[in-house]
């Protein structure tokens, strides 16, 4: 179990060191565009990349599912095949509904702010978009299932440094607009499609197989309702947020939304590595115990996380930003105050995924549909409840009760599938005192000053290891080996 254990950590720090690096570099564009472009362009991109989200899902959601079910290490000749009917797939389809998006732009820029000049022409850019993004996730997929880390953080990493380096080019020095992001954008997925197209080439094949086919479409299919209820759980509170509330509230709700991304980070780490990990070892000696373990060190993580962004996001948020401003300006500071909120919505999700795994290996994918289609049905419910009587904290709200309400359905049918005996006692420990630490901050340290604050919220988080200590969260083996580990540093 040990090395399982060190093979997933293992996994999970190589996509998450590209995830840290590579995502706090997209996280920088979103002070830049705050900074340097009205409210209403922001709001812009914010809603066209919302709508790109929802259409790779579309896209290519079923046959990447099916890739990973049907991706065999040990037969090549099938996993070619498996790679050339996902991928052929997913181009023509994409390309069809691209191209009627492109020649429908002049009837779908209502979905934008309307203060933007040539909106037919953004949405004409972004059309294409989504399809040279889909198209790639085979061949990324396949990466994963070859356990190429290193190539897949690589590919990824060209695209972040393509696509942050030339936005700050564009919009700092040419103060170009948000029809430069989209011409980016691009060039940046063209680059690394072209850097795959040695991959595509040498797994293609032309030769079709009905069967094979129909079978990764029926395995797929079903999926595709959760995927797509789950990326609607992360963008479609933005254009409720504009319909109810403008597009300046709009902005500042999404700038504070993309505070959340410490959570993020960890949870998009963790299911890079996380899918194909339990698929491989699922058939091994000691895998439920294995996958009972992980969850529980799972929530250990999210929880130092949530209190440690929690208590200091109001001071990160006062940094300095390069060329002018602050990481947040000072209009959009009211938005601080859903970030806890979205932090738990995002640890919510990370619960979701790591119940998933018993459907996916019992093979009872319909259930993944029936959960999250249920849960997103709860989100608009109260995104248009909650958005119209008290803004956009109220979308922040809605998104937490739609990641919890995923994470309560996907656990009952998890339990009927593959049941995985979870330690509930530590991770009650876990949730109680990080409660019982977040609520002492927020009641005791209001008013004192920047340093004494900042001593108090450190001791916070050493009283929390204190408190599970006390509590017997953690076994004499781990206080071992975390004694080992200290002396060898």
């Amino acid at each position: 179990m040990k090395a399982k254990l060190k093979e997933l950590a293992g996994q999970t720090i190589t996509y998450g060191i590209f995830n840290i690096v590579g995502r706090f570099l997209t996280f920088i564009l979103f002070p830049l565009y705050i900074n340097y472009l009205p409210k209403a362009e922001y709001a812009d991109i914010v809603i066209i990349y919302s709508y790109i989200g929802i259409l790779n899902v579309f896209y290519a959601a079923a046959l990447e599912s099916s890739f990973f079910r049907f991706y065999d290490k040990n037969d090549i000749q099938k996993s070619r095949a498996v790679f050339s009917h996902a991928f052929i797939t997913i181009f023509l389809f994409g390309f069809v509904v691209s191209a009627i998006i492109f020649a429908s732009a002049d009837y779908l820029t209502s979905l934008l702010s309307g203060e933007v000049e040539n909106s037919a022409d953004l949405i004409r850019l972004a059309a294409f978009v989504p399809l040279i993004d889909a198209i790639q996730f085979i061949p990324f997929g396949l990466l994963r299932m070859t356990n190429k880390a290193k190539r897949f953080v690589a590919i990824r990493f060209v695209h972040v440094i393509v696509y942050v380096s030339l936005n700050f080019i564009a919009i700092s020095v040419f103060q170009m607009g948000v029809l430069a992001v989209l011409i980016i954008q691009l060039v940046a997925s063209l680059t690394t499609l072209a850097i795959h197209s040695k991959d595509i080439i040498a797994n293609l094949r032309l030769k079709f197989d009905s069967k094979l086919l129909k079978n990764m479409l029926a395995y797929g299919i079903p999926t595709l309702p959760a995927a797509l209820s789950t990326i609607l759980l992360n963008v479609a509170d933005k254009p409720i947020v504009k319909e109810f509330a403008g597009s300046d509230a709009q902005a500042v709700y999404s700038a504070n939304y993309k505070l959340g991304i410490p959570m993020l980070l960890f949870i998009t780490a963790f299911d890079y590595a996380w899918r194909p990990f339990f698929l491989n070892n699922y058939e091994n000696d000691g895998s439920k115990e294995l996958f009972a373990r992980i969850l529980t060190y799972f929530t250990l993580i999210g929880a130092l996380i949530f209190l440690a962004f929690s208590f200091f996001v109001g001071y990160i948020a006062q940094i300095p930003f390069i060329g002018r401003g602050k990481l947040l300006p000072d209009d959009y500071l009211g938005g601080l105050v859903i970030i806890p909120i979205i932090l738990l919505a995002y640890w919510f999700n990370g619960m979701y995924n790591n119940f998933a795994a018993s459907l996916h290996i019992a093979k009872k994918t319909k259930y993944l549909a029936y959960s999250i289609v249920s849960g997103t049905a709860v989100y608009f419910a109260s995104l248009y409840l909650l958005v119209p009587n008290v803004g956009y904290i109220g979308a922040a709200w809605a998104t937490l009760i739609g990641f919890a309400t995923n994470a309560v359905l996907i656990y009952y049918f998890a339990r009927k599938s593959y049941p995985i005996k979870y330690d509930w006692t530590k991770i009650s420990i876990i949730a109680t005192i990080t409660a019982l630490i977040y609520f002492v901050n927020q009641a005791i340290s209001v008013n004192f000053e920047p340093t004494i604050d900042v001593i108090f919220k450190i001791t916070l988080l050493v009283t929390f290891i204190v408190l599970l200590r006390l509590f017997g969260f953690f076994t004499k083996q781990e206080i071992a080996a975390l004694k080992k580990l200290i002396r060898r540093r």
